[in-house]
């Protein structure tokens, strides 16, 4: 992720274009991307791939404000 953009990312299963999804958390940007042919989920944060516990974790501090 650069500047707010999010480059287009390819399944590494089957290779179509990922849908990409931004959520904002406490001002951090988190990105889904994900497969609708092959049900592929894959999270990112500014440094790197993210689980999805990760993310689960950051909203659940996030809605604990």
């Amino acid at each position: 992720m650069e500047d707010g953009l999010v480059q287009t990312r390819h399944c590494p299963k089957c290779t179509r274009a990922m849908i990409n999804i931004t959520l904002d958390i406490d001002e951090a940007k988190r990105t889904l991307h994900s497969c609708s042919h092959c049900d592929v989920r894959e999270w990112e944060a500014p440094t790197g791939s993210i689980n999805l516990k990760g993310v689960l974790d950051e909203l659940a501090d996030s809605a604990g404000h």
